[in-house]
């Protein structure tokens, strides 16, 4: 999500939701999940089980598109369907020109991204004809004791963040 922010704006384009239609999603902040681990290693409610750690939360990225806009300070655009996989490495160019705009750690995009923008397409739902089947209920983890969750949307913003503080991100 912060490389194709960064790449759009410095383009000076308008941050355009890639993927698909309006699909519900549930997310896990990595800070949630080493909570979790924490208390069902530590808890006898947990032994032998299986639960599904999520934030608790629904997504739908259409819904926090603004957030993140905001976050990289670009107007929001219409939603404009894009395979990331196959239309962002052609912008290596321009994160190339970034990278050394920014001062940012010296990392091509596909050493940076790997498998992700395969992994960001299904998310966002490109291509899809219905709806990812891909919400989980954490009730399981909150009766065995477990009450933690996170805002989603504040979750995105918090590890844009860290990754421009970093300096992977531009600022």
């Amino acid at each position: 999500i912060g490389v194709y922010a960064s790449v759009m704006r410095e383009l000076g384009k308008p941050l355009c939701f890639p993927g698909g239609g309006r699909y519900v999603h549930a997310a896990s902040d990595s800070r949630l999940i080493a909570q979790a681990a924490h208390f069902l290693m530590t808890h006898e409610s947990a032994r032998n089980q299986t639960f599904n750690v999520v934030n608790g939360d629904v997504l739908v990225w259409h819904d926090i598109w603004p957030s993140i806009a905001h976050h990289f300070g670009m107007q929001i655009g219409e939603p404009r369907p894009m395979q990331l996989a196959k239309e962002m490495p052609t912008f290596e160019d321009i994160w190339l020109r970034i990278v050394k705009k920014f001062q940012l750690r010296e990392m091509s995009m596909a050493g940076f991204i790997n498998s992700s923008w395969q992994f960001t397409d299904r998310s966002f739902g490109f291509g899809l004809d219905r709806p990812l089947d891909r919400i989980v209920s954490p009730i399981k983890l909150r009766q065995a004791g477990f009450a933690a969750c996170e805002d989603t949307e504040d979750s995105v913003v918090f590890w844009l963040t860290q990754m421009q503080n970093a300096r992977w991100l531009p600022k």
